[in-house]
Order: C-alpha cells, then structure tokens, then sequence
C-alpha cells in the first residue's frame, strides 16, 4: 500500500510552525489539491491514485520551491496581493494610535501617529475610516467623540474639518462610509443612554444629522457604501450602507432604494473557531468586499465575493487592526494645488481688494504664492486659511488693462494650480450694483444690494399684476420689465421710481396669451419671452414677434443676452447653454450648482441675469431657494439666501448698476 501524507502533515515535517498556523488558518488545502487532481486523475483506479499522490507531491514541492512555504495568504488565482495597480489601503490600528498606508503587495508604505489630532490623546481610541476624494475622515471615540476631516503628506496629518459625532457625542461612532454627498456614521449605541445602535446620514458642511436608522443587530462595527453596480456577468447587488456585526457576525445593509434594512451573508469564520470571529472594518472596493476580523491571533484581512465567499486571506501583523479605506490616492505624493474659484473675482483698476481663493491642495510652507499673470495686481500679502481657502490682499495700479487674468496658486514645491481667467479687471465693479427678482410666492419684487446683500427696496406686485404669477424680468439699459403669467398673461414695462410699482406700457405675453412666459430679456433692439419651449423676439413697443427659436431643451426656465450671445438654463438638464446663431443650435456651458446642504436633486434653476462679468441665476426648490452669481466656468462666486427660504419662490432675475 502506497503510504499517503496530508499537505498538513507535509508541513509540519519541512516547514516552520508558523507557516503551518497560516495554512491552518485559511483553508484546507489538501480538500483544494485534491479537488485539483480528481479532475485529472480516474477515480477507483489504483493506478490513478498512485499518478493523483505524486502530483500533490510534485505540487508541494513546486509550492514550497517558490514560497519557501511561509505563505502570506491563499487565493483561487494564484497571484499575490491585491493586484490592483495604483491603489492603496489605508488602515487604522488603534493599539499603536497610528494610521497605516499599504500598496497592492500589502507592504507598509508609510504610517502616521494620530494621537495629535484628538484633544485627548491618551483616550483617542480609532474607530472609522473614510475617503471623500480629496480628504481622509476618521473618526475618534474617548473623550473627544468627533469625526476628523484631515489632509495627510508625507510626515505630517492635519485637521482640516471636523464634526461632532452623532448623536451630540453620545455612544460611540465605529465607522464611517461617504456616498459622494453625504457622510454616514454608524454608532454602536449607549446603555448609559437607552439609546439602541443607529445608522446617521451626515449633512458634512452643516454639522447636522439628516437621518437616522435604528439598526436590528446589537454590536455594528464596520461600514462602506456601494454605489450602483455591475460586474463583468451583469451581476449586481443594491446600492445601500452595508455594516457588519460583530456579535451575530453578519454583514446588514441599508438599501437606499427602498430605505430599508436587511441581512446580506455571514461573515467568515477564522480556522481557530467562532469566538475568533470579530469584524471590524469593510470596505467595498468596486468589485470585492475587504473585511477586517481584529481578535488578537485572528488578525486577518479576506477579500470576499458580494455573497460573502472568501476569494482570499491576510494575515495582518499589526497590534489591533481596525476599519479600512481603499483609494487610488497616494498621500505621499504631493499633487498640484487646484483652484475652483476666487471671491470676488472682478477688481477695477486704482483699489486694493481682499480676495478669497477656493480649492483643494494649498500647502503651508514657505514658498506658497499667488500671482496673476499681469503687473497691474500686486499681491501684498497671502494667508493660509486652510487647505482648501487662502486669503489673498491685492493692489491694482490705476493703469491696469481691462481684461481678464489667469489666476495662479504655486505651491512650496513648485507644482501650479491655474485658474484660467479666473479674475477681471473692470471699468466697474459688479459688487457695487444691484440684483432684481420677483418671489410669486410672497407676490414681491426685490432690490438687493450685490455688497452686502443688504434689500434696498420691496415692492407688492398685485399692485401691477393682480394675477399672482408674476415671472419674468429685465432691465434693457433704460426700462424696466416684467412678464407675468396666470390670468394676467401679459409683458409689462414698469415705473420703479416710487414706493408702488405702477405701469407704463403692456402687451399680450406671446404667443397669444397661451402657455407661460417664465423669463424676458433684451439685445438692445428686441425684447425676448421665453413660453415653453420656444422663445419669441417682439418688437419691445407693442409685442409683435420677430423670430422664434426653439429652446436647448424642454425644461428651459430663465434666458440673458451676454453681448450678442444668447443663455438659457435647463430644470430638466440643470444646465446653462448658449445659442449658436450660426449654426442654429445650443450649445452645453457648465451644470448649473448644487444648493447649500443640497444634493443634485435639490436643482431647479429658474430666472437668469448678467452683470457685465458674472452670470446670475435662481434657484427654486423649497428650502433650497437661492440665488446664485457664477462664472462662465460654473464656478459659483456669491451665493444669496432668499427672505423666507422655503417658502419663497424666486422666478425672475435682473441686474443694474444703480
């Protein structure tokens, strides 16, 4: 009789005992060789088993040949590591306080000691990781209960925003998970406060809890999001926050299609039994969920299909391994600062002004500047606010061009940020001016002051436009216009001279007082009406159309004339485009922006203005009611909150000097 050997008892001849724990604890390999040489080998023949027990033998040697037999993990592939190219994991291990950066091999890149970041660092305890695209989250529980916003280079980590930790520090927030707009926080909850384990949705720049879900398991660790998905099969599971438990070791989600919570699959469970199971992190990568199991000698890391099978296993040899993020970025390498936008972002010539510059990757150390590409401004001085806001003091000469300059943010390193024509020098200075616009909801028309967005003056439109739907408006350089719908349907050139608005010329609202006319606007020569999805050119002293044209796309609210150019915003597409006279078609600027505290839902743009260098807009959704001043870039420059947000309903939009 052939004398057979296990792979186990293969190892512990010829290998160290360490390598043999390893292979314990990942799988029975001997059921894997095996499952391997019945596919070759004939079955009940003597002959095939002889030929099936020299090849495991000639596997294993081959295995420990290449291997040495200390085997860092086991995969169905063969390959080692992550192999993902350019991406990163960055894990926390609360044992050491510290933060660790590993590559695709899961070798450690760098590591950073987080201690400094809490107020109490002797009782900082690391609790969840996330990634928002530019900035690491973590959150840290003890007696500083707060969720951190850092920016990380190569030897140092900064706060650069936080949040208190839902709700109002109480219980403890185990980890964290962003779904592109919101932050998520998933608190395990308090005896103390009778309070049970809950799922919070984050508002990030309110510092405010939007929702909040009770969760159905008694101890929930770890924490990510999965975004829509589809796999090369077409296979996909919900979108929703999916959490673990380390008490019924399970993986829950909270799918956000039907706001509701379910099971998903068990978690797996270490060779050296189930006391051992204690999931702590996940992390959902795109493809595969990374999972962290922190129970001293089970430390492991196992990347599992979206039904929970383990694909592969890590060991992971750090003092107390906690939550994970996987991203592309690398935080070693510095990156060129960005610039998104500059406030106010028009200066005349002769004045010195205080600007504020906008962007991500700023850089306090020596060397940081910003120039403008131009001798007529003058930087006179440049304060760090934070990664992502500067302050910078200039001076124009009396001499400068008029025109427009690109704006320049250099870092230490010498790596630019350019924001073209990012800043104008004008012969007037918008902030200085006025903005306009009707609220149907309260039946106003407005006058705000640009600066200081100070309400210069109010009027009660009922007083002209009895029907209460009052839309459009525009200021052609010398008369003041209003469109208004409902039963009035008519295009009214006004008097704004007094305390009562009162009127000096109206037409039928084209065409024929059917549909409704949202927004008008001049070129100089003809007034234009926008009604659906066609906006008319009327001779301005008695309302005969001239030309249509058809509008870029059906949910068309608010147009302008910028020069000889025609905009015109979309509700549908929450986009601004540009009428191509020449080619009779529109063509697509920038996405209209989303609203404070708002998502791309809360869009709805409304009446459109120009004040020589800017676009103005409106939005109208609820308590999402503002107006907004933007460059041609999309860039916003000042957002205005309209009286009574929420309530209101801003329509029509116009701009004057005076």
């Amino acid at each position: 009789m052939i004398n057979v050997i296990t792979l186990t008892q293969f190892c512990e001849k010829h290998m160290e005992k360490k390598a043999v724990n390893k292979l314990t604890e990942r799988k029975e390999i001997s059921d894997y060789m095996n499952l391997i040489s019945n596919k070759i080998c004939f079955r009940g023949n003597w002959i095939g088993q002889f030929l099936k027990y020299q090849l495991l033998i000639l596997l294993l040697l081959g295995l420990f040949w290449i291997t040495g037999c200390d085997l860092p993990f086991i995969n169905d592939g063969g390959d080692n590591g992550i192999n993902q190219e350019n991406d990163y994991l960055y894990l926390l291990d609360s044992g050491t306080c510290r933060l660790i950066m590993l590559n695709t091999d899961l070798a450690v890149i760098n590591s950073w000691d987080l201690s400094a970041i809490s107020v109490d660092s002797l009782d900082a305890s690391l609790q969840g990781i996330t990634y928002d695209g530019d900035y690491l989250w973590i959150s840290i529980a003890g007696n500083d209960d707060q969720i951190f916003k850092v920016g990380i280079d190569s030897t140092s980590v900064n706060v650069v925003g936080k949040l208190t930790a839902p709700p109002d520090e109480k219980g403890v927030v185990r980890d964290i998970a962003y779904d592109g707009v919101r932050l998520w926080a998933l608190n395990s909850g308090s005896v103390t406060y009778s309070m049970p384990a809950t799922l919070y949705e984050l508002d990030i720049d309110g510092d405010s809890v939007l929702n909040e879900y009770t969760l159905p398991c008694p101890e929930p660790r770890g924490l990510t999001y999965v975004p829509e998905n589809t796999d090369v099969y077409g296979r996909s599971i919900p979108e929703g926050l999916y959490f673990t438990d380390k008490d019924v070791d399970k993986v829950y989600r909270l799918r956000l299609d039907k706001r509701m919570i379910e099971e998903v699959f068990e978690v797996p469970v270490p060779a050296r039994g189930e006391s051992f199971t204690f999931p702590i992190g996940l992390y959902y990568s795109g493809k595969t969920f990374w999972l962290v199991n922190s129970s001293d000698t089970a430390d492991l890391l196992y990347e599992l299909e979206q039904d929970g099978e383990v694909i592969n296993m890590f060991e992971l040899p750090y003092e107390s391994p906690g939550p994970i993020v996987w991203t592309d970025r690398n935080f070693l390498a510095l990156q060129a600062p960005e610039i998104y936008s500059i406030t106010p972002n028009t200066v005349i010539p002769g004045e010195t002004k205080e600007l504020g510059v906008f962007g991500k990757g700023f850089i306090d150390r020596t060397g940081l500047n910003c120039s403008f590409g131009t001798d007529d401004i003058t930087v006179d001085s440049l304060h760090f606010i934070s990664a992502a806001e500067l302050t910078v003091y200039i001076s124009v000469t009396s001499t400068a061009q008029i025109g427009q300059y690109d704006v320049i943010i250099t870092n230490f390193d010498g790596q630019s940020g350019n924001l073209i024509d990012g800043i104008t020098i004008s012969d007037y200075d918008p902030s200085n001016g006025y903005f306009w616009f009707t609220d149907t909801e309260s039946d106003s028309l407005y006058k705000v002051k640009v600066s200081d967005f100070s309400i210069v003056q109010r009027w009660n439109l009922l007083e002209i436009a009895p029907g209460g739907s009052a839309q459009g408006l525009d200021f052609d350089g010398t008369n003041y216009w209003l469109a208004s719908a409902g039963s009035d349907d008519k295009i009214y050139r006004i008097d704004v001279s007094g305390e009562e608005l009162s009127t000096e010329l109206s037409f039928s609202a084209p065409p024929n007082q059917q549909g409704t006319v949202r927004e008008i606007c001049s070129d100089g020569t003809y007034l234009w009406a926008l009604n659906d999805e066609f906006i008319y050119a009327m001779n301005p002293s008695d309302g005969t159309v001239i030309d249509t044209i058809n509008t870029p796309r059906t949910g068309a609210r608010g147009i302008v004339f910028v020069g000889d150019d025609l905009y015109c915003n979309d509700y549908i597409t929450d986009s601004i485009y540009v009428y191509l006279a020449d080619e009779d078609k529109w063509n697509a600027c920038f996405e209209t922006p989303v609203p404070p505290n708002g998502t791309i839902d809360n869009r709805y743009p409304t009446g459109m203005a120009y004040d020589g260098v800017n676009l103005w807009f409106s939005n109208s959704t609820y308590e999402y009611d503002y107006i907004f001043q933007v460059d041609f870039n999309g860039n916003v420059v000042r957002t205005y909150e309209v009286p009574n947000r929420g309530d209101a309903k801003p329509t029509g939009l116009m701009f004057t000097k005076e």
